[in-house]
């Protein structure tokens, strides 16, 4: 008698607390974005449109501030809202926590974060990655030539920034680039695969993109869907925003002592006819000048989804671009800029370049790729094989993902730069002084 009613106990408990159970309208996220001293990004994907999304800021338990934005059901022709919210007036290093609430519901997921120290001391770590290829439906079987290992170990890392260098969502095959709504469905299928979901939530988001999350492959400015895709990018990455940014999809953001800048080499891309093509174009070459003269960290990390430095590749890269490339390359002669250096995607293996130009210190290139794509298979008459500026031992063509710490010194700031395998081993390593890349 006794375990029939401790029995039917557990059953009314089972009842009520599926009964009470508050059903999340938030199927995805929250990810934060950029967190600054007085500012943070926080991104959620709701399950239905309703009518308004509220987040709400708390300190010490108490609310400070609410912010609430209307659903606009016509961004969303799946009926499922991507939502940024821009948490504002916030203080230099304090630890607050968001809840949500939709449509007056109150929703059970609690995002916490602090901000950084206004001194710029604090030590940077970063993730870095590209190529994140996951096949869904009819194109499932493509998932046989991928692997999901690395994205299970960036979940187990301790919360940080994580940077993707572009192929983050592939609209692959072209099926997927056809119009705006297949667009949105496909990263909302992305966002929505719990190995994705998990990898992504305990770090904080920044992304540009390459080909795969922008149209064709290998595509330029001249694709007549650019603007979809650009809509559908802003809605699903909170990037910092510029001032008076219109539709650009480049920006820059500081952590301590590294600014990054990172660009969109594909909106603007002219086709490749000889020295004259563009691959950035003038109005962000002009802009990543300015915004590399105005800068004083003792790193600047340019971001490209396509590789930067590399002469002999038969794929892409901006050195092929040669009248644009030397350009670049003479503005930052001409200006004493120092501290560069590159970070790329794209290539489906991970490498390390260093170049020496005239009049130049020597800059450096960090390939990263890929995380789940299929990696680049290497076949004998490869020219890649043997490239003159890769640092030797640097040449991975598995699965990995990427991760660098700066660490700030009184005199100089060292950054530590890894490859990590999708098993969460160090591949190898690479450490950098801010003094050697100087005039």
């Amino acid at each position: 008698m006794e375990r029939k009613i401790i029995f039917c106990k557990i059953l009314i408990i089972i009842f009520l607390g599926s009964y009470l159970k508050v059903e999340s309208q938030i199927i995805s996220g929250p990810y934060l974005g950029q967190v600054t001293t007085e500012q943070a990004y926080l991104w959620v994907l709701l399950k239905k449109c309703g009518t308004a999304a509220e987040a709400i800021l708390q300190e010490n338990g108490q609310t400070i501030e609410q912010y609430s934005l209307p659903i606009n059901q016509e961004l969303f022709p799946v009926k499922k809202p991507a939502i940024i919210f821009t948490l504002k007036n916030l203080k230099p290093a304090t630890k607050y926590s968001v809840s949500f609430s939709i449509d007056g519901k109150k929703q059970p997921q609690i995002c916490s974060f602090s901000t950084p120290n206004s001194n710029h001391e604090d030590t940077v770590t970063m993730l870095l990655g590209s190529c994140m290829y996951i096949g869904k439906g009819f194109f499932s079987p493509l998932n046989a030539f991928t692997n999901r290992g690395t994205l299970r170990q960036i979940a187990k890392e301790p919360p940080t920034n994580f940077l993707w260098l572009g192929d983050n969502v592939y609209y692959l095959p072209g099926y997927y680039w056809k119009n705006y709504k297949r667009m949105y469905l496909r990263n909302v299928s992305m966002r929505r695969t719990r190995v994705v979901n998990n990898a992504l939530r305990p770090h904080r988001q920044f992304a540009i993109w390459d080909d795969h999350d922008f149209g064709p492959n290998d595509g330029n400015g001249d694709f007549n869907k650019k603007d979809n895709s650009l809509k559908v990018f802003h809605q699903f990455w909170p990037n910092p925003k510029q001032p008076n940014q219109g539709s650009e999809n480049y920006f820059t953001f500081s952590m301590g002592v590294i600014d990054f800048f990172c660009l969109d080499g594909r909106y603007y891309r002219t086709p490749q006819d000889g020295p004259s093509g563009e691959m950035f174009g003038k109005t962000q070459i002009n802009w990543l000048i300015e915004e590399l003269k105005k800068s004083n960290a003792q790193f600047k990390c340019i971001v490209s989804g396509t590789q930067v430095l590399n002469e002999i590749t038969k794929h892409e890269s901006f050195a092929h671009y040669t009248t644009e490339f030397n350009n670049l390359l003479e503005l930052i002669r001409r200006n004493k800029i120092s501290g560069v250096i590159f970070l790329s995607g794209d290539k489906h293996h991970s490498e390390a370049f260093k170049v020496e130009k005239e009049n130049l210190y020597p800059l450096y290139e960090f390939t990263n790729s890929p995380l789940t794509s299929w990696p680049r298979p290497s076949f004998k008459g490869d020219v890649e094989r043997n490239n003159p500026i890769r640092i030797p031992g640097s040449w991975y063509r598995k699965h990995n993902y990427g991760k660098f710490t700066c660490i700030p010194k009184n005199d100089t700031a060292e950054l530590n730069y890894q490859v990590i395998s999708k098993r969460g081993k160090v591949v190898w390593s690479i450490k950098l002084l801010s003094k050697d890349l100087t005039y």
